[in-house]
């Protein structure tokens, strides 16, 4: 009967994967439609091209862009010191004004009504707009602030007005007025589209978003919406409102990648992820950055991480291009998103929700992961069968009272679970396998010792699809929700994978009672300290800080010069980079362990350490399905190559295990039929 209930544990596992599989087929579909990219050139920077290469105005300019393969302008709203110097408005101090009637009267009535009253305060300023409408701009958009402690006042008479803005000036200094309908008009005379960069007020107040919506209004087609500073607009009162205004307008959030900003999460929850990812060189990475090297950066963000709208600054281009212009430049970087299977035009939001399979996967999901688990306890711990149903439903009862609470977090716990377990259990299956061939069918050594590999490899990305499958909607696919417990999907698993190892080695010995784990520990305390004990474990502390360093979306420490070459070398011959971790260290160090582990008929505990080094590739694996925002198509290929290319890198891994080994062991054991017992060999008895 327990034999059944194991049977059902891998069935379930079975059916988690397969469905896991068919929602990885309906996100394939859903990314082959999901191809239309949008370039996108920044307004100011388009103005100061067109001077550089002598346009006699920006209309033409634009017109050449839009010829070029640009799609649409990025118009950022003025500022109230861009007010000033562009729109006819002079500002004065109240002193200034008293100062100046005093050398030539002042004849502007709303002012000298002031004066004459003796109203007029020293300490205040006064906006002199150079035409009504201007002046009724200023005064709406300034009453909808409402800056506190600034106090605002429209004077007006003879139909001439003057803003009374009584209180500290800098706090108006960085005020925004929504964005110039000539510009606007400018744009789309020119047949681009309009992308608006809107900052947040500072009061954030209904009013005050509407203003800055308001020119909006007039732009048919309108699609994505840029925030710019760090908070979105309506932060943090009015994110609702404001979401509803974008469904209104028919637009959508386009979030900058690598750039946190505060309500993202909220307005995307809002507008239920129907958001657009932004990939942009700052300023200062365009001054380190060849005109090659920027469109290999701008090709890979669209194809390996879903950006949809790139934002060029062309006069910055322009400066690091050996030949052509950044016209030129525009036009390479469309040309090259088509031959890659793009389309250059309007981005809009990734087009499905969620897979329509994901709702049956959940449960399935839930139950392949407490069925793995179960099988990890009855390996170690076999039980009666009351017992494991006990546990079973347990655990099913827990699972499906956190999802009652919270659906997200129980993904998220599903998720995280699957890639700790997972590398565990495809190692301890690695070594299994390489043993069994290895002491049953007397299969050589190298053979087994990839046999071992491919068990584990596969396990890995079973598991990926799982985990994958199960935070599989446009959420992640977005990246407006990350999956969480990055670092612990790093390091858990060698704890887990040490254990279930160590069992598997001494597991007999220790229910037999031939191993007592406090006097072995009690030993190993009273074992006295040597100097190159001190250095291995400072080498190990190191190397695997360096290894945490190096996870997560940025890493802590540079990467070094010759993994930085590899990286660019996999980039030009490659369709996909694969993950260097995996090429060079994780599959090469499986390989060459599970050799020596053959090779040694199980006796060599030292390859042990080597199969749990070799989990960095497990790892890397299982995480790289974990990122969602890379298409489904690019990842397989990703791992897939990974594998293909470390094979030579494991057969010289295994060459030089074999050449170390060959000093103590004799030539029969070498071709894998020998039967040495190892007792002269200390290395092989540790």
């Amino acid at each position: 009967m327990v034999s059944r209930l194991r049977t059902l544990w891998c069935v379930a596992i079975a059916l988690a994967v397969l469905c896991s599989a068919a929602v990885a087929f309906q996100r394939w579909t859903d990314d082959s439609r999901y191809v239309s990219v949008e370039i996108c050139v920044e307004f100011e920077s388009a103005v100061a091209h067109s001077d550089m290469l002598g346009y006699a105005s920006v209309a033409p300019y634009l017109s050449a862009l839009r010829e070029s393969g640009a799609v649409s302008i990025g118009i950022r709203e003025p500022s109230f010191d861009e007010l000033i110097g562009g729109r006819g408005l002079t500002v004065f101090t109240g002193l200034e004004l008293l100062n100046r009637d005093v050398l030539t009267p002042i004849s502007l009535p709303p002012i000298r009504a002031l004066i004459d009253s003796g109203e007029i305060s020293t300490d205040s300023l006064y906006l002199l707009p150079g035409d009504s409408d201007l002046a009724s701009i200023l005064s709406r958009w300034f009453a909808a602030t409402s800056l506190e402690p600034v106090s605002v006042e429209l004077l007006t008479a003879e139909n001439r007005s003057v803003i009374e803005i009584t209180g500290n000036p800098m706090d108006i200094s960085g005020c925004r007025f929504g964005l110039r309908t000539e510009d606007i008009r400018l744009v789309l005379d020119a047949g681009l589209q309009v992308v608006p960069r809107l900052s947040n007020s500072r009061s954030g107040s209904v009013e005050a978003i509407d203003l800055a919506l308001q020119p909006l209004a007039a732009i048919r087609d309108l699609g994505p919406l840029i925030f710019t500073g760090t908070e979105v607009l309506g932060y943090p009162h009015n994110l609702a409102y404001v979401s509803g205004r974008i469904r209104e307008l028919n637009a959508a959030p386009a979030l900058i990648e690598f750039h946190a900003q505060r309500g993202t999460r909220d307005i995307a929850d809002q507008l239920d992820h129907e958001i657009v990812r932004v990939h942009s060189i700052t300023p200062d990475e365009y001054s380190h950055l060849s005109g090659e090297e920027m469109l290999d950066r701008l090709l890979r963000a669209v194809s390996e991480r879903n950006i949809r709208l790139l934002y060029l600054r062309p006069h910055l281009i322009e400066a690091r291009l050996a030949d052509g212009t950044a016209l030129d430049f525009v036009s390479s970087l469309r040309h090259r998103l088509e031959d890659a299977g793009f389309n250059v035009g309007p981005a809009r939001a990734y087009p499905s929700r969620q897979p329509s399979l994901l709702r049956l996967l959940i449960p399935i999901a839930a139950a392949g992961t407490v069925a793995l688990g179960m099988l990890i306890i009855d390996y170690v711990y076999p039980m009666q069968l009351p017992a494991q149903i006990a546990i079973t439903m347990i655990a099913a009862l827990a699972v499906a009272t956190v999802a009652l609470v919270d659906m997200l977090l129980t993904r998220l716990l599903l998720a995280l679970a699957i890639a700790v377990a997972v590398p565990a259990v495809a190692a301890l299956a690695s070594v299994i396998r390489t043993s069994d061939l290895t002491q049953g069918s007397g299969t050589p050594p190298v053979v087994s010792a990839f046999h071992g590999w491919l068990a584990a490899f596969s396990v890995a990305v079973a598991g990926g699809l799982v985990a994958s499958g199960v935070l599989s909607d446009r959420s992640f696919f977005v990246k407006s929700v990350q999956f969480l417990g990055v670092k612990a999907s790093h390091t858990l698993p060698f704890a887990l994978a040490g254990g279930l190892l160590w069992w598997h080695v001494f597991g007999r010995d220790y229910s037999a009672g031939r191993i007592q784990v406090s006097q072995s520990l009690k030993r190993f305390l009273l074992t006295p300290l040597r100097f190159w004990h001190v250095l291995a474990a400072a080498g190990a502390i190191g190397v695997f800080i360096v290894y945490l360093a190096r996870t997560g979306n940025t890493f802590v420490i540079d990467v070094p010069v010759v993994d930085r070459r590899l990286r660019e070398a996999f980039e030009a011959f490659l369709p996909v980079r694969p993950r260097t971790k995996e090429v060079f260290v994780g599959h090469p160090a499986l390989v060459a362990s599970l050799y020596v582990w053959a090779r040694s008929r199980g006796r060599c505990r030292l390859a042990l350490y080597g199969v749990l080094a070799g989990m960095i590739g497990l790892i890397s694996v299982v995480n790289s399905f974990a990122h969602l925002h890379t298409p489904i198509s690019l990842t397989l290929l990703r791992v897939l190559l990974g594998a293909a290319v470390s094979l030579p890198v494991s057969l010289l891994a295994v060459y030089c295990a074999a050449a170390v080994m060959s000093r103590n062991l004799p030539q029969t054991e070498l071709n894998g039929i020998g039967v040495d017992t190892g007792a002269h060999d200390p290395e092989v008895r540790g």
